[in-house]
C-alpha cells in the first residue's frame, strides 16, 4: 500500500504545439493570459511587508 496517498501530478499543455490556422494566435493568447495573471497577483496582494509576498487566502 505504499504510495496510496500520493495523488500524482497531471499536466496538460493546451496552449501550444498544434498547427492551427491563424498563425501565432495561441502565442498571443498565452501572452495575454500571463499579463492578466500578473495583474491579478498584483491586485491580490495584501499588506506591505518587506518581502511583498503577503497574499489573501480565500
Amino acid at each position: 500500500m505504499s504510495g496510496f496517498d500520493d495523488p500524482g501530478v497531471y499536466y496538460s499543455d493546451n496552449f501550444g504545439g498544434g498547427e492551427a490556422p491563424g498563425g501565432d494566435e495561441g502565442g498571443q493568447k498565452r501572452v495575454q493570459i500571463k499579463k492578466r495573471f500578473r495583474e491579478f497577483l498584483r491586485q491580490f496582494r495584501v499588506g506591505t511587508d518587506r518581502t511583498g509576498f503577503t497574499y489573501k487566502y480565500r
